[in-house]
């Protein structure tokens, strides 16, 4: 018994110490990472001062700083890669389907290869209420809470009295 109990913790000590030295961390890519960890995302809100619109964005996207114009915010993540998610208010002119009081459209980036994007307009008073993500396409399965987000968004929040 007294060398059976040496031999059990040195084979343990050494499983240990093997294991740690061919440890190579996690092995999936970023896009299955990314999947893996989008369900247990918490979602944070911002609201313009300005406009009174409200987006909703992961909270471990940070805010960049964008220009002047009032009304417009950006929210990325560029750890492994470039998600953006950006809003902005346009003048009622910016589309010319005077009728529309909604429009949600995708496609392909042209400026960025392997990078689409998807943008919901909403028309409020005089002015376009725009929302769009861009994020690499093959990271579509892991950003679709974000790509619902976008396609349900409501910019402005009802009051409650």
């Amino acid at each position: 018994m007294r060398k059976i109990l040496p031999f059990i913790f040195i084979l343990l000590f050494g499983s240990t110490v093997f294991v740690a030295l061919n440890y190579d961390g996690d092995a999936r890519t970023f896009p299955e990472q990314l999947r893996d960890a989008m369900p247990f995302a918490e979602f944070d809100t911002y609201i313009d001062p300005q406009y009174g619109y409200s987006v909703k964005y992961p909270s471990f996207f940070d805010k960049e700083e964008v220009d002047e114009k009032k009304g417009n915010v950006r929210f990325s993540y560029r750890d492994n890669t470039n998600l953006v998610l950006e809003a902005e208010v346009k003048p009622k002119d910016f589309l010319h389907d005077k009728n529309a009081l909604e429009t949600i459209d995708s496609g392909s980036v042209e400026r960025l290869d392997g990078y689409e994007f998807i943008r919901h307009c909403v028309r409020h008073e005089d002015h376009w209420y725009v929302l769009t993500f861009y994020f690499p396409a093959n990271c579509k399965q892991g950003v679709e809470r974000i790509v619902y987000q976008v396609k349900t968004w409501k910019p402005f929040l009802k009051k409650r009295f």
